[in-house]
């Protein structure tokens, strides 16, 4: 009786413990509940468009837009919009702050007055790698107040970028590029070029000025061929990816961009005019990791700084560079970022007398013959996928290197769990182990407990005297 009454707290804390857990699912589930009038205006802009899927197969997008299908399919009223796939919910209003409809086969123009416009809480939209039929971007995109996120990549919007887009003046990233497949023809290419997305000098004048915590900016195949270069400058210093190819610049562009203090990314491309940029004194604390210059006109040498760029792992430079390379260029080990199979075309290169791809991610097969039949292993050490000749390691009938025996995983499957078992594990022994803490303090260590936990302990003291025993036996 006594037990019973001391047990009684216990039992007063697990009831209090399953209601609270109760209580605050049943309102966090009563949160997520949108309102009837953004429910309403989704499933209106889910009606302006028809399913097809060569709407998003044409575009060769990247991933996470890489498996096209159509997430409107899960749109259905007398469903809770928080649910549906694409959308996203504030955990404590309920309001629609995310719509992801990228790669979902929307097929259709775009009109002005679409009703997507009314979901005034919005602040990510992606509605990449879809075909809006060469509609023009809407001015209404400005109504956006709260956006930090815009993807219109690939979704075959043409026509003036609207001065509207400037009012967004919270976007963190922007992405009106697009890519697509190599033309057939040199009238398919005209054709194109007719349709592209155009930003006039007043219009990027005022996204650059009031854009002020954008930090990645795409623009590729945007035509600017009217926009002074140096308005670039005039970016937020926060800006760490800037992406402009086969956007029609001409003129100087300027190097004053290798001082933004956070850029990390600089693609910059020209096929049809001519784009120069000076090449530098690069910073040592530059955290610059890709850079591409591709059909530039590059002005200078390449200085010695460049060994100076210690996160840099892509380097792309195809713009009649003038003299050496610099030495300096070997300090940066990071670059050796080769993955694939070594061509066995390279065995028709017969003058080749020297050959060093160390430490890589190279796979399959070295190829044998001519040259190829006198490198060393230094050649191609620190490839761990590498097999054959010179290589102890062998290769199996695929031309793969033959897998060691026991991996990490396979080690995972003989014990049978996991980590996230483990940790699962863990959890539900937190909540036992203090409930059982409690008992024990309350109750005074009842004896069924303390003699249970005697006869484990005995048990295993008994098993590691054993196992000891016949460790030294085998010595």
């Amino acid at each position: 009786m006594r037990f019973l009454q001391k047990l009684n707290p216990l039992v007063f804390l697990l009831f209090f413990f399953i209601s609270f857990s109760t209580t605050l699912s049943s309102s966090y589930s009563a949160t997520q509940l949108c309102s009837h009038e953004q429910a309403a205006a989704l499933l209106q802009f889910k009606s302006s468009f028809s399913i097809n899927k060569s709407a998003s197969f044409k575009w060769s997008c990247e991933q996470p837009y890489d498996t096209p299908y159509p997430k409107t399919e899960s749109w259905k009223e007398g469903i809770d919009c928080c649910s549906w796939d694409g959308v996203t919910c504030h955990n404590v209003t309920g309001h629609v702050i995310g719509v992801d409809l990228s790669n979902s086969c929307l097929h259709g123009s775009f009109p002005s007055n679409n009703s997507l416009f009314l979901i005034k809480s919005l602040q990510t939209l992606n509605l990449a790698c879809n075909d809006f039929k060469h509609s023009k971007i809407p001015r209404e995109i400005g109504q956006f107040a709260s956006l930090k996120h815009l993807d219109l990549s690939n979704s075959v919007f043409s026509g003036q970028v609207p001065e509207e887009i400037s009012h967004l003046s919270k976007l963190v990233s922007l992405d009106l590029s697009r890519v697509e497949f190599p033309f057939d023809s040199l009238q398919e290419e005209e054709s194109s070029l007719k349709f592209q997305l155009k930003f006039d000098p007043i219009a990027f004048k005022g996204l650059v000025k009031n854009l002020s915590e954008v930090r990645k900016l795409s623009l590729g195949r945007v035509n600017m061929s009217s926009v002074d270069p140096r308005y670039i400058l005039n970016l937020s210093s926060s800006l760490t990816d800037l992406i402009l190819f086969e956007c029609d610049m001409g003129g100087n562009f300027p190097n004053n961009i290798f001082q933004f203090p956070n850029l990390k990314v600089l693609v910059l491309c020209e096929s049809r005019r001519q784009l120069a940029i000076s090449l530098p004194r690069f910073n040592l604390s530059s955290p610059l990791k890709k850079l591409t210059l591709l059909n530039m006109l590059c002005l200078g040498k390449l200085s010695d700084s460049i060994g100076d760029l210690k996160s840099l792992k892509f380097l792309f430079l195809s713009c009649n560079l003038q003299g050496s390379i610099p030495a300096s260029i070997g300090n940066l080990s990071q670059l050796n970022l080769l993955v694939g199979e070594i061509p066995q075309k390279l065995v028709s290169l017969t003058s080749l007398s020297d050959l060093n791809l160390s430490n890589n991610q190279l796979v399959g097969l070295i190829p044998l013959g001519n040259q190829f039949n006198t490198f060393e292993n230094s050649s191609y050490e620190g490839n761990l996928g590498l097999c054959g000749f010179p290589l102890t390691k062998t290769c199996d009938a695929n031309g793969t290197r033959q897998k060691p025996q026991g991996s990490f995983h396979e080690k995972d499957e003989l014990w049978g769990f996991g980590w996230r078992v483990v940790l699962l594990g863990y959890g539900c022994g937190v909540v036992f182990g203090l409930l059982m803490g409690y008992l024990v303090f309350q109750t005074g260590k009842p004896k069924w407990f303390v003699s249970l936990v005697g006869v484990q302990r005995n048990q295993r003291t008994r098993k590691i005297r054993k196992a000891r025993v016949r460790a030294l036996g085998n010595i």
